[in-house]
């Protein structure tokens, strides 16, 4: 699953009623399609790109999201009350949402300094939706024939829509996807002439920001980049391969082998390497992105999950709990033959089946006194245990030389968390 994960019955739904569709001659990787009608998202390749790693970013500028099914800043409000003071914040809403946004933006810590930025439905209606997703080989044609799934659109989860580098000229470009998860269809037929959910970033430039669409499949949540050694490289979660081929099979296109991938991904970022990690089956439903099992810090430090007994017998030898560790155990064989040095962030099974991620931060520099901070999460849910696993992990932090600042959040009840909130521009 995706972090752009819908809830409750819309969620059942999109399951229950998925099969899948074969289609033939689309040409979506090089003409025409869903992309032919997005004249504010840039043609041709961003010269000279640069990524910077998150934690050399000072949250000066960040993007947060809204979604149709958000009605308020429930789940966003701690995180804009934990920034800077300094943080200018592009907040995209619905259209039909900006005027309760604003008015709950009043009584918000430094409110005034974010930018409400309203976007339409991606079309009128739809008929169905066209799903994405990394364990299945095509396209998973869902109908939209009942309210709820009739008007979901747009996402809470910012973290997933894009990744940021700079171009020749120090200019910031969104690098994203065409499809971040799925495609809306007028017809009910086939995406031929659907629209991507990712449309409403085109409402960042009147922002003054600027975008442009790569033919990868990835989310920003399953994404790190860094300077390792004097090399710059990006890790990516392996679905990310998988959903571009399902793209590429759906569509008719060829599927694009793993080093043509890397390349076309090595090129838009501009590093010097690519690292799948997790090739061999689909990330873990419990840990679907690589911002929940690690984050990647100053001088080849890796903070890395490492799950502990608490007890929970009967969870700990679930199916489910037992391909994270597969996974944990996969990534910390690759981050340790690249040279990181490993520190354990330490989660039980408990938080690790409830989507409460405790490595789900984020880091920057703060832009007035040059300190080192993590923003950190805090899933308060009366246990025990909570405030000792929370000490740990900030002790971890603090002997890194960083400043942690707790944040509640209650995002792993949608199965996501704080990391996803948000995305950092600079």
């Amino acid at each position: 699953m995706s972090c752009a994960t819908v809830t409750g019955r819309a969620a059942a739904r999109l399951l229950l009623a998925a099969c899948a569709v074969t289609l033939v001659g689309c040409g979506w990787l090089a003409r025409g399609g869903f992309e032919a009608d997005r004249p504010r998202w840039e043609p041709g390749v961003v010269l000279d790109p640069h990524s910077r790693p998150e934690y050399d970013r000072g949250l000066r500028r960040v993007i947060m999201t809204l979604g149709s099914i958000d009605k308020d800043l429930r789940l966003h409000r701690a995180l804009l009350e934990a920034l800077p003071d300094y943080s200018e914040v592009t907040l995209l809403v619905p259209r039909e949402r900006r005027p309760a946004i604003e008015r709950a933006l009043s009584s918000v810590s430094h409110g005034a300094r974010v930018r409400v930025q309203p976007y339409e439905r991606p079309t009128a209606s739809w008929r169905a939706f066209f799903l994405l997703r990394p364990d299945k080989n095509l396209l998973i044609r869902v109908p939209a024939d009942d309210e709820e799934l009739a008007n979901v659109y747009g996402t809470r989860w910012a973290q997933d829509l894009f990744e940021v580098v700079t171009d020749a000229r120090a200019e910031h470009v969104l690098l994203a996807t065409w499809v971040q998860r799925h495609l809306y269809d007028r017809r009910g037929a086939h995406p031929r002439a659907g629209v991507a959910d990712t449309r409403f970033l085109d409402e960042l430039t009147p922002a003054g920001l600027r975008l442009h669409v790569i033919p990868l499949a990835f989310n920003g949540g399953n994404l790190f980049v860094d300077e390792l050694n004097g090399r710059k490289l990006a890790l990516v979660g392996a679905d990310a391969l998988r959903k571009t081929g399902t793209l590429a099979r759906s569509f008719g296109e060829i599927e694009p082998s793993e080093q043509s991938f890397r390349q076309q991904l090595e090129s838009a970022l501009g590093v010097d390497d690519v690292v799948l990690v997790g090739g061999r089956a689909p990330q873990p439903d419990l840990m679907y992105h690589l911002d929940q099992a690690l984050v990647l810090l100053p001088g080849g430090v890796a903070g890395v999950v490492r799950l502990v007994d608490s007890g929970a017998q009967r969870l700990a030898s679930a199916p489910a709990v037992e391909a994270v560790r597969r996974f944990l155990d996969e990534l910390r064989h690759t981050l340790s033959e690249l040279g990181y040095r490993l520190v354990d962030i330490e989660m039980t099974v408990e938080d690790l089946v409830a989507y409460r991620h405790p490595i789900n931060v984020i880091p920057f520099i703060d832009a007035k006194t040059g300190q080192r901070r993590l923003l950190v999460p805090v899933y308060d849910d009366g246990r025990s245990d909570q405030l000792a696993n929370r000490r740990r992990r900030n002790v971890v932090f603090e002997e890194l030389d960083f400043e942690v600042t707790e944040v509640p959040t209650r995002a792993g009840e949608l199965k996501g968390g704080l990391h996803c909130l948000v995305n950092v521009i600079d």
